[in-house]
């Protein structure tokens, strides 16, 4: 793997809040049965070492099209002592573990030119009764390529840390539920949720929503910085998911996720009920907690207008 890996100067970065120790971080990180919680689909590990004595991991991922499967060198692994606590006042205390992987990158498929290596690290922090974990993935360089393994593999790390976050500590996030009942029928409410044009009156102007099982959606706003996802599941009228990730300079939280669900009500009436889930707890959580909740009662607003009539009736709340 060595003579694939280029230092490339663009990096993916995340960090996240986990509502569990260190040691049981480090073990969903590192261990072939932790990884298949939220990474991959199974793990198969090498018996014996590479040239440089590194553990090599096999890894599996169960896809539409078939099953990938991607080699992975263990190039940094320093274990958490068995107690680890952080410091008074909440802020988080020096480095208690490592985890890093060596892999080839996602090149695109017509590409003519060999594949490269990225380098994926995670460091675990005591903070308050929990663990900050702080990923980066380096050696990205410029070109087509890159771009796209770049992009690739900061959705694939968002998904992912999302049920990482979930499988820590199921009871650590928040979700958001409202309900609004508008005057047409579920087929309509449904082309306004999903065509561009009419997403662009609600919510953003989007540079694509592609609003089918496995599309991705992207927008850029001035005012609330990128957002980007993918569609999970499309169940054309009733249920329609998708991942959520809104980023500016500074910020790096996980994706959360939303959901609308959309029911007959009355003659030619109907109603839409919306979840946004996945908020964790903590100060940094807050104000994106806050922000969408207003922000939803907004956008359930517009829809009405387009709707043809404000909403007959709207409820809000949170869990």
């Amino acid at each position: 793997m060595n003579n694939r890996y280029s230092c490339g100067n663009r990096a993916i970065q995340r960090s996240l809040l986990l509502a569990s120790d260190a040691n049981r971080v480090f073990e969903l990180l590192s261990s072939g049965r932790g990884m298949e919680q939220w990474f991959c689909s199974r793990v198969r590990e090498e018996p014996h070492r590479d040239l440089e004595g590194r553990r090599v991991l096999h890894l599996e991922f169960d896809l539409k099209g078939g099953v990938e499967r991607i080699d992975a060198a263990v190039v940094e692994e320093m274990e958490p002592p068995r107690r680890v606590s952080a410091p008074p006042g909440g802020s988080p205390g020096p480095a208690a573990a490592r985890f890093g992987l060596r892999w080839q990158a996602a090149w695109p498929s017509d590409s003519e030119l060999p594949a490269r290596d990225t380098i994926a690290s995670f460091v675990l922090y005591p903070e308050g009764s929990g663990t900050r974990l702080v990923f980066c993935e380096t050696g990205f360089d410029d070109g087509r390529e890159w771009d796209h393994a770049l992009d690739e593999q900061s959705r694939g790390w968002d998904e992912c840390f999302g049920r990482l976050m979930r499988v820590a500590d199921t009871q650590s996030t928040r979700v958001i539920e409202t309900s609004a009942q508008y005057a047409c029928s579920t087929a309509a409410l449904w082309d306004i949720l999903t065509q561009p044009a009419s997403v662009a009156q609600w919510l953003e102007e989007p540079e694509f929503w592609d609003a089918r099982q496995g599309g991705c959606w992207k927008i850029r706003s001035p005012r609330h910085g990128t957002g980007q996802g993918r569609f999970m599941y499309c169940d054309k009228p009733r249920l329609l998911s998708l991942s959520w990730d809104w980023y500016s300079a500074g910020r790096v939280l996980v994706p959360t996720w939303v959901e609308f669900s959309l029911s007959a009500r009355g003659e030619g009436g109907c109603q839409l009920g919306l979840r946004h889930g996945g908020f964790g707890q903590g100060p940094e959580w807050d104000a994106e907690y806050e922000d969408h909740l207003k922000g939803w009662q907004d956008c359930l607003a517009a829809i009405g207008r387009l709707a043809g009539a404000a909403p007959l009736a709207a409820a809000g709340g949170a869990s």
